[in-house]
Parts: C-alpha cells; structure tokens; sequence
C-alpha cells in the first residue's frame, strides 16, 4: 500500500489524513533532538537541561523489574549505556538508504524500547527525552511504505514509552512528550492492516489521546501549551474542543497558544469567545486582535466589538451610541449589535437598546416575527430589572397598535359595481 492510502474503513481515527510534518514537533519528521524554538509555539521553549547525573551513574532503583540481578544496563536505566545504544540505533539508521524495517529489526527494536521503557523513570532528563525521540522515530519508520507485518507489537512498547514521558516528574520530558504525540494522531502502517490491527491501532490512539487530555491540567505552562497545539491539529471538532477550555488559563502564553491554534477553526472558536480577550493582559489583547483579523473581522467589527465587551458598562453604552450614529460603518448590521447589547448584565444598557428602538425614528425598523422582536418580547416578560420590563411591554404594545393601524388603513381593491371595476375606455 503507498504511504497515505487509507482503507474505508477503520473508525475515526483510521480514516484522518494530516501531515504529519505539519504538527507540532522537534524539528520536523524525524528528529530526535528537541528544538530550541518551534515556530508553532506562542512561548520560546528551551531544550531539556543537562544530564542531572554524571555520563555511567547508575541512579537507585526502587523499581522491581529494574532492580533484579540479572537487569540489563538499559532496564536499570544507566545513562551511559542507554546513550550508547540510542547513538548506535541512530548511526544505524542513518547508513541505512532504506526506511523500511526488517522483521528482524523491528523485534529488536521492540526488545531494546521493552528494556528501556523498564530503565525510564530511573534514567536523567536528557536521556528520557532522547528515549521519546527513539520511539518516535521507529513511529514513523512503522508508517514507511512496505512496513513489516508485524509492526503492531512494535506500537505497544511505543504507547508505554509515551505514557512514561507524559507523566514523568520532568517538565521537559512531558513537554517534550507532548509535542511528540502529534504525529500520531494521523499515523497509519505502511501497509494495509487486518480488522483486528485496525482495532488495536484504534484503542492505541484513543488511550494516548485520553492521557494528553490530562496534561491540558498539567502544573507546568510549558506542557499545556504543548497540550493545547497537538490538540488543535486534531480534524474532529469534538476532540479537539477541550483545548479551548484554556482560554480562560492564567497564564499568558496559554491563552496566547489558544487563540494561536484555533483562528482558522471556525467551527470551534468564534468572535464572541475572542472579543472579550481584548481586554486582557497587553500579549493576550494583542493576539486576540490578530485572531479577530485572521476570522475576516474589519477594523470597525473589532472597535465596536472591544465596546461590546469592555468590562465598563460606560464604556458599552459607547458602542451603543455608535451604532445608533452608524459612526463606524462597515461594522455591520446593527439589528445583530443591539441583540447583543440587549443582553447585557446592566440594566442601563438594556434600557438604552429598548429606547433606540422606541420613538418615531428607531436605529432599526425592527419587524414581528424577527429574532430582535422575540427578544424584546422576552425582555417585556422577565427582564430582571423592571423598569426595562416595562419600556419593553410599552415597545411592544405601540409597535402592535402600529401594525393594527396599517393592517385597518390597508389599500383594498374595488369591489364589484365600483366604477373602478370596469373602467371606460378611452
């Protein structure tokens, strides 16, 4: 099967084509070393620090697997040894002019990922991170066209070495976990996959995808903007929509990311959720702007947009007066202003939008049946405040004797017998 082909079948995550180049990672496709700086970051990332231990210390084991006599160097996590190791595989594939794995390759791979994997919480942050990069690597060897039969046993010890990462007690190795998750949202087998592999390749992805929900509550920034990046290349909306609960983040480079992911998801982030980020700290206002932008927003949308927000209802009640003025004028329909002004929290604000539409001259000629005359027919009924109640059931009431009058002064055609009816020739 070429690279990219996709059977019909094989559930949502199966059948999602996105490049894997395109998401968030070191260096692009791969690279095992972590990058200073990703450009599809908001926040200038660093690489994981230096080794915390000396190059061949051993660091205590509690684990039971790696503190077994007979434990090989990679299961005790022996740093000098993994790095060893992972410089062989490296230089191995490097010679190598075919991505493609053997067989006996890939039950290599899996026996060393199976010892390290073992040898992972007891190995320093720069080896943790090198050991993500490997299984990364042989992830995307796996998707070479002609990939091995046997290549889901490879997949396994590859989700463990991800698990591991991602709840590692460093935040560059989650870090660094995270943003290497993002290839496998899209990952496929080099070849086609029997019913059974396409299930196991499902619930492979659908565990991974449940433990990167968890870092979007991870203590670090880093990580949950890392978080909030893989998931935004998600194509399902429904997966991709917990991210957004971190527009509210106190930090400002979460926000930043937030608004930086999701600008051209229209499906998931709308003006509305953007606008009253204007008035947040200068990074996030200054973001906002340019997400607003991106979403074709003109410059008077977004100005009389930031008044619709502003958390001073003075302020508000400006952006009511320009609407009614039509100062900004491709600002847009102001029926749908008013709608939004009519639900503000303060009763003044309220009260002004039922007064623009009062009188001989209304902003709008507002009409029955329109989403603005069922929201004045709302607001006459139960309107917290009661002296907006009652100018909206003084609206309503004039503008239903109006309609009365009309319909009684209406043009009527000649009945039969006027002289009307059959008029004279000349």
């Amino acid at each position: 099967m070429s690279e990219g082909t996709r059977p019909a079948g094989g559930g949502r995550w199966a059948a999602w084509g996105l490049a894997a180049c395109g998401m968030i990672g070191w260096g692009g496709c791969g690279s095992s070393d972590p990058a200073t700086t990703d450009p599809r970051l908001h926040v200038q990332t660093t690489a994981p620090s230096a080794a915390v231990a000396h190059a061949g210390t051993t660091p205590a084991s509690t684990g039971p697997l790696a503190s077994r006599p007979d434990a090989t160097p990679l299961e005790r996590g022996d740093n000098q040894a993994i790095q060893q190791e992972l410089a062989r595989l490296k230089a191995k594939s490097a010679s190598s002019d075919r991505p493609v794995l053997f067989e006996t390759e890939v039950a290599q791979l899996v026996a060393i990922l199976n010892q390290l994997v073992v040898g992972f919480p007891h190995a320093d942050e720069e080896t943790r991170s090198a050991i993500v990069g490997l299984a990364r690597d042989l992830l995307i060897r796996l998707g070479a066209t002609d990939a091995p039969p046997d290549w889901a046993s490879a997949i396994k010890p590859i989700g463990a070495v991800y698990h591991a990462g991602l709840v590692s007690p460093s935040r560059q190795v989650r870090y660094a976990t995270v943003a290497s998750t993002g290839l496998c949202w899209e990952w496929y087998p080099g070849r086609t996959p029997l019913p059974i592999e396409e299930r196991i390749l499902n619930d492979w992805k659908q565990t991974l995808y449940d433990q990167v929900i968890q870092c979007l509550k991870d203590e670090d920034p880093l990580v949950r903007v890392a978080a909030v990046a893989t998931l935004s290349t998600l194509p399902i909306d429904s997966l991709a929509a917990p991210a957004l609960e971190l527009l509210g983040d106190p930090e400002i480079a979460v926000r930043c990311q937030v608004l930086l992911s999701f600008a051209q998801r229209e499906s998931l982030l709308i003006p509305e959720q953007v606008l009253p980020l204007l008035h947040s700290d200068p990074e996030v206002a200054i973001q906002a702007r340019r997400t607003l932008t991106q979403m074709g927003l003109s410059e008077a949308q977004i100005q009389l947009g930031g008044l619709a927000y502003h958390p001073q209802a003075s302020q508000r009640l400006r952006g009511l007066d320009l609407v009614a003025t039509g100062a900004l004028g491709d600002s847009g329909d102001p029926e749908v202003w008013l709608l939004r002004f009519s639900r503000d929290p303060e009763a003044m604000v309220r009260l002004r939008v039922v007064e623009l539409l009062s009188g001989p001259d209304p902003v709008v000629t507002w009409r029955p049946g329109s989403e603005l005359a069922r929201r004045l027919d709302e607001m006459a009924m139960i309107d917290p405040a009661r002296e907006v109640r009652a100018a909206a059931r003084d609206l309503v009431a004039a503008r239903k004797t109006a309609a009365t009058d009309e319909d009684a002064t209406a043009w009527l055609p000649p009945l039969p017998g006027d002289r009307r009816f059959n008029p004279i020739a000349n």
